[in-house]
């Protein structure tokens, strides 16, 4: 009767520390940035990217909607300056990611403030900065 007690209480620390160590597992990863492809997708893909999806509500002048999205759009325009270059200079990559941050704040205060211009001049920025920055550090 003992040896089962034993052997249940040995499980339970078994699986106690199983689960401890994955969901450290898992938080680590939660706190790894995201990959400058991911981001890219996340921000600008035609069908689901919040870059277009804001470009839609402003001209729409639906702001709740436009609003929402003002705090991914800042998170992730923040989070493209974390990662390296897949190529290219370090220098360009910075300044680059630097001016795509401003302009992701940018989009994002026009977008809280339901200011349609400035919005949409951050837009129009991001849709011309990508050739630039492609050029020099896209794969």
């Amino acid at each position: 009767m003992v040896r089962k007690w034993v052997r249940l209480a040995v499980c339970f620390a078994v699986i106690a520390s199983g689960l401890t160590l994955s969901l450290g597992a898992s938080t680590a990863d939660d706190k790894k940035p995201l990959d400058t492809e991911t981001i890219m997708k996340k921000m600008h893909n035609k069908k689901g990217g919040l870059v277009p999806k804001a470009d839609a509500a402003v001209k729409a002048e639906k702001w709740d909607d436009a609003e929402k999205f003002a705090k991914g759009i800042k998170e992730l325009g923040t989070a493209l300056g974390q990662n390296k270059p897949e190529k290219g200079p370090a220098d360009s990559w910075k300044k680059l990611t630097d001016d795509y941050k401003v302009t992701a704040d940018a989009l994002a205060d026009g977008l809280e403030k339901k200011d349609a211009k400035a919005s949409k001049a951050a837009i129009l920025k991001f849709t011309k900065a990508c050739d630039a920055c492609h050029e020099k550090h896209r794969d």
